[in-house]
């Protein structure tokens, strides 16, 4: 996860190793379920993984298992990793313990941001919904600028469109929009940013599955987008998940989340919402579980406490697992744990929160769709869940899984590829 100074690829943990330079280190990352970018402390973007869209930011379409540089990208201040899974051919689940889908196959779809210290914001990947901003739907594989959008400070990216944070509080949309999670009070994608109505003085933002989440100055969350998931859970039954009255199929403008104030964080999943209140309490709404996970907590349209502490300090949502970060620098979890991303040493889904197995001294946590990863006070990074792209396990092997936190020994130093292309 994000460990200053302490990251890099699989067996590339030397400095001087021929092909790569050392880094002056690593100040945040973020992930999706097929990539992951690190911030450099020289203001440069790191980045590796799977790499059909050009995600990566290098120039190729070529996947890597050690970090590239991205081009062309310098004085960089925040970067925020999207992707889109589509499955098909599910059958049976090959054991409910494990949750692990049998003949199933996968097709993801990942995008890049980065914000520069002028404010601007630069994209690259898939852009198929035109979630790269330029104004076009053509995948690039360096970054390109998004188009008439300035004074960002903060970005988030969703299954296929992106968020951004104005300085005068004000948010910005673009991308997919068939479930009206540009919150523009339409339903047509959208290639260039657009703001998303009646929103004003706005603090924080969050990005989920199909649906966008904002932090207002005052402490109350509003949300817009996709508002329950119809009949497509695996028992059959309609799922409402979303907020505000009645149980519309989508919010095409943002409305206030009833039953929650004075909130200091918010976490945005692929069918959830997670808020952190200043009292350090936890509390979720939406579909606490996805649709492969197995679990059978009730869903609910208005938020619903986690656990019974109140020394939280950070939290993180992806995919339908939620995370939060407790003052003691211990890691707890609940919801989808079919890959092990809660780091409780199994596959079962967790209706309350568990704490991380072997870890502690938490200071800062990252959650992939498939795979959590938390750096420590000491700067060690960790990294648990599905190893399918080899970031979570060192150097385990692709396709397997580590369902206990693994400290990234051989991460040591971080490396990243030279290019000179």
């Amino acid at each position: 996860m994000v460990l200053a100074g302490a990251l890099s690829l699989a067996g590339c943990g030397s400095r001087g190793l021929p092909g790569f330079v050392s880094a002056p280190g690593i100040q945040d990352i973020s992930v999706s379920a097929s990539h992951q970018l690190v911030l450099m402390t020289d203001a440069t973007v790191g980045s590796r993984g799977d790499n059909p869209h050009g995600e990566l930011g290098n120039g190729t379409n070529s996947p890597t298992t050690q970090f590239d540089r991205v081009r062309g990208l310098s004085d960089v201040v925040a970067v925020a990793a999207g992707s889109l899974t589509v499955y098909s051919m599910i059958s049976t689940l090959s054991s409910p313990s494990q949750g692990s889908l049998k003949n199933g196959n996968s097709t993801t779809t990942a995008f890049s941001l980065a914000i520069r210290k002028d404010g601007t914001v630069w994209a690259w990947g898939a852009n198929d919904h035109g979630q790269l901003g330029d104004g076009s739907k053509n995948d690039r594989n360096i970054p390109a600028q998004v188009k008439n959008l300035a004074d960002v400070t903060a970005i988030s990216a969703g299954e296929g469109f992106a968020l951004a944070l104005r300085t005068d509080g004000t948010v910005w949309a673009w991308g997919a929009n068939d479930d009206a999670q540009l919150g523009n009070g339409s339903k047509e994608d959208s290639s260039t940013p657009v703001q998303v109505k009646s929103l004003t003085n706005v603090r924080a933002i969050s990005a989920g599955g199909s649906f966008g989440v904002a932090l207002r100055s005052d402490g109350t969350v509003w949300q817009w987008g996709l508002n329950n998931m119809g009949d497509s859970t695996p028992n059959g039954k309609t799922t409402y998940w979303g907020v505000g009255p009645g149980k519309n199929r989508w919010n095409p403008v943002p409305i206030e989340v009833a039953d929650i104030s004075d909130v200091l964080a918010i976490a945005a999943g692929s069918f959830h919402c997670v808020a952190l209140e200043r009292n350090g309490t936890v509390w979720a709404w939406g579909a606490t579980h996805d649709l492969f996970s197995g679990g059978e907590a009730p869903d609910s349209t208005v938020p619903v406490r986690f656990g019974e502490f109140s020394d939280a300090t950070a939290i993180a949502a992806a995919g339908g697992a939620s995370l939060a970060l407790r003052r003691d620098g211990t890691m707890w979890g609940w919801g989808d744990n079919r890959s092990g991303q809660l780091g409780d040493g199994t596959h079962v889904y967790r209706e309350s929160p568990v704490m991380a197995k072997n870890i502690e001294g938490v200071t800062k946590l990252f959650a992939g769709e498939f795979y959590t990863l938390a750096r420590a006070k000491d700067q060690s990074i960790w990294g648990w869940g599905d190893n399918h792209h080899n970031p979570a396990g060192g150097d385990a092997p692709r396709e397997s899984f580590t369902e206990t936190p693994t400290r990234l020994d051989a991460m040591s130093n971080v490396v990243i590829s030279a290019i000179s292309r």
